[in-house]
Protein backbone atom coordinates (compact mmCIF):
# COMPACT_ATOMS: atom_id res chain seq x y z
CA UNK A 1 0.00 0.00 0.00
CA UNK A 2 1.49 3.70 -1.07
CA UNK A 3 1.51 5.93 1.81
CA UNK A 4 0.14 9.26 0.71
CA UNK A 5 2.57 12.21 1.94
CA UNK A 6 0.83 15.74 1.97
CA UNK A 7 3.18 18.71 2.70
CA UNK A 8 2.19 22.47 2.41
CA UNK A 9 3.89 24.92 0.11
CA UNK A 10 4.94 28.65 -0.33
CA UNK A 11 5.72 29.64 -3.98
CA UNK A 12 8.25 33.01 -3.87
CA UNK A 13 7.43 35.15 -6.61
CA UNK A 14 9.16 38.12 -7.43
CA UNK A 15 6.33 41.05 -8.29
CA UNK A 16 7.65 41.23 -12.24
CA UNK A 17 6.74 37.54 -12.34
CA UNK A 18 3.03 38.26 -11.68
CA UNK A 19 0.77 40.28 -14.49
CA UNK A 20 -2.36 41.88 -13.41
CA UNK A 21 -5.38 42.68 -15.73
CA UNK A 22 -4.04 40.01 -18.20
CA UNK A 23 -4.82 35.57 -17.23
CA UNK A 24 -6.73 33.03 -15.80
CA UNK A 25 -6.22 33.57 -12.20
CA UNK A 26 -9.31 35.43 -10.75
CA UNK A 27 -8.25 37.98 -8.33
CA UNK A 28 -9.42 41.79 -6.58
CA UNK A 29 -7.15 44.68 -6.43
CA UNK A 30 -6.49 45.56 -3.17
CA UNK A 31 -4.29 48.56 -3.56
CA UNK A 32 -2.53 50.26 -6.33
CA UNK A 33 0.49 52.88 -6.59
CA UNK A 34 0.31 54.39 -10.52
CA UNK A 35 4.27 55.92 -10.22
CA UNK A 36 5.21 57.11 -14.04
CA UNK A 37 5.62 54.51 -16.22
CA UNK A 38 4.57 51.34 -14.06
CA UNK A 39 1.70 50.73 -11.45
CA UNK A 40 2.65 48.68 -8.34
CA UNK A 41 -0.79 46.57 -7.70
CA UNK A 42 -1.82 44.52 -4.52
CA UNK A 43 -3.47 41.51 -5.72
CA UNK A 44 -5.61 39.77 -3.23
CA UNK A 45 -5.88 36.31 -4.02
CA UNK A 46 -8.11 34.09 -1.84
CA UNK A 47 -6.35 35.22 1.42
CA UNK A 48 -3.18 36.19 0.23
CA UNK A 49 -1.91 39.41 -0.97
CA UNK A 50 0.74 39.73 -3.80
CA UNK A 51 2.52 42.36 -5.14
CA UNK A 52 2.40 42.65 -9.47
CA UNK A 53 3.78 45.36 -11.48
CA UNK A 54 1.77 46.96 -14.49
CA UNK A 55 3.29 48.72 -17.07
CA UNK A 56 1.59 52.09 -17.70
CA UNK A 57 -0.28 54.08 -15.34
CA UNK A 58 -3.42 52.37 -14.36
CA UNK A 59 -5.12 53.07 -11.33
CA UNK A 60 -7.79 49.77 -10.27
CA UNK A 61 -10.68 50.67 -7.72
CA UNK A 62 -10.15 48.80 -4.65
CA UNK A 63 -11.92 45.06 -4.53
CA UNK A 64 -11.74 45.87 -8.63
CA UNK A 65 -12.40 42.35 -10.30
CA UNK A 66 -9.44 41.00 -12.25
CA UNK A 67 -7.54 38.40 -14.14
CA UNK A 68 -3.46 37.96 -13.47
CA UNK A 69 -1.24 35.51 -14.26
CA UNK A 70 2.28 34.09 -13.53
CA UNK A 71 4.70 33.95 -15.97
CA UNK A 72 8.27 32.28 -15.78
CA UNK A 73 9.78 29.16 -15.22
CA UNK A 74 12.35 30.46 -11.86
CA UNK A 75 9.80 29.88 -9.82
CA UNK A 76 10.64 29.14 -5.98
CA UNK A 77 8.46 26.50 -3.85
CA UNK A 78 9.69 26.12 -0.63
CA UNK A 79 8.34 23.46 2.26
CA UNK A 80 6.13 25.60 4.18
CA UNK A 81 6.94 23.31 7.55
CA UNK A 82 10.81 23.11 7.44
CA UNK A 83 11.29 26.51 5.24
CA UNK A 84 13.68 24.21 2.83
CA UNK A 85 13.84 24.64 -0.34
CA UNK A 86 12.01 21.74 -2.31
CA UNK A 87 12.52 23.16 -5.97
CA UNK A 88 12.28 25.75 -9.09
CA UNK A 89 9.44 25.26 -11.17
CA UNK A 90 6.53 27.18 -13.17
CA UNK A 91 2.92 27.36 -12.35
CA UNK A 92 0.26 26.96 -14.71
CA UNK A 93 -2.94 27.35 -14.27
CA UNK A 94 -5.36 25.20 -16.68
Amino acid sequence: MKKLVVIALVFALACTFVFANVGKIKATAYSTLPSGMETTVKVKLADELVSSVVFGAIDYRVDQPIECDIIRDEICIFDKETTKRVSIGKLEVL
